[in-house]
């Protein structure tokens, strides 16, 4: 049953954290403290604050990711982690890469609509908010597969 989720993208500042907080808002309401939900970089400078654009967009959905911290994913993650969700295929490839032990446990945030999350990093502000609904969108698939489906694993989530 997953219950500890890691949402990985580059530098743990815009589509990551923008993540985070979704799942955290959403699981919260829906099932408190039956998840745990956690972001990373895979290139991150640690310590990094969430670009302001991110903050910016949402704070208007009433979400404070502002104390959010940048941090470089770590074996220590992987371990922690029952799913991992990456935005980008190539993140998929990178992490498994980098941690064998990952394999079977990570898929796309956009798995189920079968697309990939672009980096809105230094964009204008309509890009993040394209991003932003691309995320929102598959952080919805995601919280009703883990909450409707009682035995969510490998299986039921390869579909």
């Amino acid at each position: 049953m997953v219950q500890k989720l890691l949402v990985v993208c580059a530098g743990n500042i815009c589509r990551s954290p923008m993540a985070e907080g979704l799942f955290i808002d959403i699981l919260g309401r829906l099932s408190p403290a039956r998840f745990d939900v956690r972001s990373r970089g895979i290139t991150a400078v640690s310590g990094e604050p969430p670009d302001d654009v991110a903050i910016s967009l949402l704070r208007e959905k009433e979400i404070d990711i502002s104390a959010h911290r940048a941090r470089q994913i770590s074996e220590d993650d992987i371990h922690w982690a029952n799913l991992i969700l990456v935005m980008e295929e190539f993140h998929q490839k990178k992490i498994c890469q980098w941690f064998p032990q990952a394999k079977g446990k990570v898929y796309r945030l956009g798995h189920f609509e079968k697309s990939e999350i672009t980096d809105p990093y230094r964009q204008p502000q309509e890009v993040f908010q394209e991003v932003l609904e691309q995320v929102e969108s598959s952080v919805a698939a995601w919280v009703w597969e883990l909450t409707h489906n009682t035995t969510a694993n490998q299986s039921n989530i390869e579909r």
